[in-house]
């Protein structure tokens, strides 16, 4: 492979991201992410929850405002990251910087689409149509949403004066943006410690396994690094057509042992195992529904035996697309959202569209 080259961006502008996302979802970074040591993923939440507490310390405030921008939905993702980091990956190694984003944000139709298709995502096109051309129908569509009655009040409220969330938007990213580079300017020496400690194929091979990127068939493409300060144990590869992008924490060999520890090797075979009957993929669709359902919701749902439903909860608990959690004597199960975003990434590469992550 070629040598691996060094570039800011895109792990500084993830950092710059990394505070406000942290800021709107300290609980669910307690529970999901790794931090500031190699053995962080032993920390206790507390333990975490005061290295979140001391980054945005340095970071304060951030307006409240921004509440519909960069908090998570149930599948950890936020809408931010989402559409103006996921969807910029072909750029990254050209001019993906700060400067484009705000240029982006600055198109208010497209900002405001984009938030109609990433809250909205069953929407057809038609009807995405009718609310970019009336507020009436985009109320509509809030109002008969599932979302709770605080987000729907800040997506009205969004959508009644959008230009006064994009100036705050522009404004905090801004500000976020000085100081986050004078932060970096103190400690850009750990970024050059990690880039010299490197080992690209060493990284590969361990993270080969749970990773839907076949790194032997791609030895040719360019190899592009980039380090974050602040989401210390980061670690995200994207496949671009002729390049790999490392997107690592400067702490990344803890991140690496976290991965090892958490996350499943899940095979595409075995998916297609877990979903290969009607009955499975309609107990899918029934749990999406309700949010988690009991044994006995399905015998009455599907006018199933006990034996059958159990049946086929514990083919899905097989191969991990649910999982459970007991109240008493109860076993209740829901869809295990991690395991349906690895499925995507071992799909991707079968896309026209889209490149492998």
């Amino acid at each position: 492979m070629s040598r691996i080259k060094l570039m800011k961006n895109p792990g500084y502008i993830e950092d710059l991201f990394f505070i406000f996302f942290l800021n709107f979802n300290k609980e669910y970074c307690k529970k999901n992410f790794t931090c500031n040591t190699l053995s962080s993923e032993d920390k206790s939440e507390e333990e975490k929850a005061s290295y979140f507490d001391e980054i945005l310390k340095q970071f304060e405030p951030i307006s409240d405002e921004l509440y519909i921008f960069f908090h998570a939905l149930s599948n950890g993702r936020c809408f931010f990251t989402s559409r103006y980091f996921d969807r910029y990956a072909e750029r990254f190694v050209t001019d993906y910087d700060i400067h484009l984003i705000h240029e982006a944000i600055l198109d208010q139709e497209s900002l405001l689409k984009n938030i109609i298709e990433y809250y909205f995502y069953y929407l057809t096109e038609d009807e995405i149509s009718r609310c970019m051309e009336s507020k009436r129908n985009v109320y509509e569509v809030i109002k008969n949403s599932d979302y709770t009655d605080s987000e729907k009040l800040r997506l009205y409220e969004l959508f009644i004066n959008p230009s006064f969330y994009i100036q705050k938007l522009q404004y905090e990213l801004t500000v976020k943006d000085m100081i986050l580079s004078e932060y970096y300017e103190k400690n850009y020496s750990r970024i050059l410690d990690a880039y010299n400690s490197l080992n690209v194929e060493d990284v590969m091979k361990q993270l080969s396994p749970y990773s839907a990127i076949n790194f032997e068939e791609n030895e040719d493409k360019n190899l592009y690094v980039t380090f974050c300060l602040l989401n210390t144990e980061h670690i995200n590869i994207i496949n671009l057509e002729k390049s790999f992008v490392f997107i690592l924490g400067d702490g990344y060999v803890g991140g690496i042992q976290a991965v090892k520890k958490t996350k499943k090797i899940i095979k595409l075979h075995e998916f297609g195992s877990a979903v290969s009957e009607l009955n499975r993929v309609n107990i899918l669709d029934f749990i999406l529904e309700k949010g988690e359902v009991s044994c006995k919701d399905l015998e009455q749902r599907f006018n199933f035996t006990g034996s059958t439903a159990y049946h086929h909860l514990m083919m899905l608990m097989r191969f991990g697309v649910i999982k459970s959690r007991s109240e008493g004597k109860t076993v209740f199960y829901s869809i295990d959202n991690k395991y349906f975003d690895t499925v995507i990434k071992l799909l991707y590469k079968y896309s026209r569209n889209i490149k492998c992550r």
